[in-house]
């Protein structure tokens, strides 16, 4: 959805100039604190109806998520790892990201495979990513998969000539 309105914006180093055009994702919901989640985080339990995120709580701060990811050679996975479904209430909602009260900042959540972990696995090994990467990864539409296959079919079909 799209629509037009006006506010206020500190523009200190003058980089915003009149008339120009920015996509703004609207959080709304009311609460003194929330936890930030991409929205591929969300999992509604097909049965019940709830809504939650699966957390990897043994994961800790000293796990370094991956910035760029190169296809060819992809970080590694961790060890088998202990997973939860965490049970949330989404207060707010925005096109990337969502926020929930039920899980405490700085958890890892699982944003890719929850249907595997829906079966009452408890563990999963898992490849960490940045914060900013499954933002960008969210934000790509299906004319821009589907470019990026193209792409790679082209490459494949090149080297394969050669």
């Amino acid at each position: 959805r799209s629509t037009e309105g006006e506010i206020d914006v500190k523009n200190t180093n003058n980089k915003l100039r009149p008339g120009m055009f920015v996509p703004v994702d609207i959080l709304y919901g009311q609460s003194e604190r929330a936890t930030l989640v991409p929205t591929s985080a969300i999992y509604t339990d097909p049965n019940s109806g709830e809504q939650g995120v699966f957390v990897a709580s043994s994961l800790g701060s000293e796990i370094q998520p991956a910035e760029q990811v190169d296809p060819e050679n992809p970080p590694p996975l961790t060890e088998p790892t202990e997973v939860q479904f965490k049970s949330v209430d989404v207060i707010a909602e925005g096109r990337m990201e969502v926020g929930v009260n039920g899980i405490e900042p700085g958890n890892w959540v699982v944003t890719v495979g929850q249907d595997l972990l829906s079966s009452g696995r408890q563990q999963a090994r898992v490849r960490t990513s940045s914060w900013e990467r499954i933002l960008a990864l969210q934000g790509l539409q299906r004319q821009d998969l589907l470019q990026r296959v193209l792409d790679r079919q082209t490459e494949m079909n090149d080297s394969s000539i050669q």
